[in-house]
């Protein structure tokens, strides 16, 4: 599959599954590996027509484990499909959401999402890079593959960057405890100054979750912790590393998006996230949530 879309062959359906369902696929083995926490951090796991949906309900912040991801790739995406969703998410008590790539975005599913008043997001792009392109030597700096007894120094990282709930923090905790996890930390002496998380199924990896300090940033960590992973998911047998990251503005473009594209990934496409959002004031309570989801589709 060639990944630039500049390239002759390019597949512009074929390149949004493989970037969507690596995500996907990542989601779900996260929320598995929470499944034995007993710290009301378990995510639940549906089909949903073609797609996935996550659900947390002990994470009532974000939609980072509250959405429904790979919807319209192999089937189109229709009324029941969006029914179904609002039935799933209708008791939930915060924000949801749907992910959908520009494939599956034609002219009538644009209308539903305006029926259903979904707030559109800012645009991340979705990104790939051959594992074959890898070279130079390694960075100087020293990356180690932590394992589950000592995922706590990843994920102090990330908590840091990210600002997370308690809920996602005990999630990502989890996940190096599944061996299709890699949890990666990059090292300024004994101190964890960046961080981040591989998934590797059958060709793909996914890369996700990089976090650097501030006072570590533009030093070259986010490159060097891509080099690991993209060496490690070759060598696990990948062909292609997906990831998705937000794009910043023409004047002021996002540094991750910066850093990425100059260590060799190619951008496949930007991708608007659709978020249901309680109003202002509503109760938190599933009989006001639930009502509040029906009256808008």
């Amino acid at each position: 599959m060639p990944i630039d879309p500049s390239t002759p062959g390019w597949d512009a359906r074929r390149a949004a599954t493989v970037a969507e369902l690596s995500e996907a696929h990542a989601y779900v083995a996260m929320a598995r590996a929470a499944a034995a926490d007993a710290g009301g951090s378990a995510v639940s796991v549906f089909a949903l027509a073609d797609g996935i949906a996550l659900q947390c309900p002990g994470d009532r912040s974000s939609t980072l484990f509250n959405r429904v991801l790979g919807l319209g790739l192999s089937q189109p995406f229709d009324a029941r499909t969006m029914a179904a969703v609002a039935a799933r998410f209708g008791g939930h008590q915060g924000p949801w959401g749907l992910e959908l790539a520009p494939t599956a975005l034609h002219e009538h599913v644009r209308l539903l999402l305006k029926q259903m008043r979904l707030r559109r997001s800012l645009p991340t792009a979705m990104l790939a890079m051959d594992c074959r392109d890898l070279d130079g030597p390694a960075p100087a700096w020293r990356v180690e593959r932590v394992g589950a007894d000592r995922a706590a120094l990843a994920a102090e990282v990330v908590e840091r960057v990210f600002g997370i709930s308690a809920s996602v923090a005990r999630i990502l905790r989890r996940a190096p405890w599944s061996p299709e996890f890699a949890q990666w930390v990059a090292f300024d002496g004994a101190r964890p100054v960046a961080a981040c998380l591989t998934h590797v199924r059958g060709d793909t990896a996914w890369f996700g979750w990089s976090a650097t300090l501030p006072s570590h940033r533009a030093r070259g960590l986010q490159s060097a912790l891509l080099w690991h992973s993209v060496r490690d998911a070759g060598e696990r047998g990948c062909r292609w590393m997906t990831a998705e990251t937000a794009t910043g503005t023409v004047d002021a473009p996002d540094a991750s998006f910066r850093n990425m594209k100059r260590f060799g990934f190619v951008e496949l496409y930007r991708r608007h996230g659709y978020l249901c959002l309680p109003p202002r004031g509503a109760r938190a309570d599933a009989r006001s949530a639930a009502s509040w989801a029906r009256s808008r589709f």
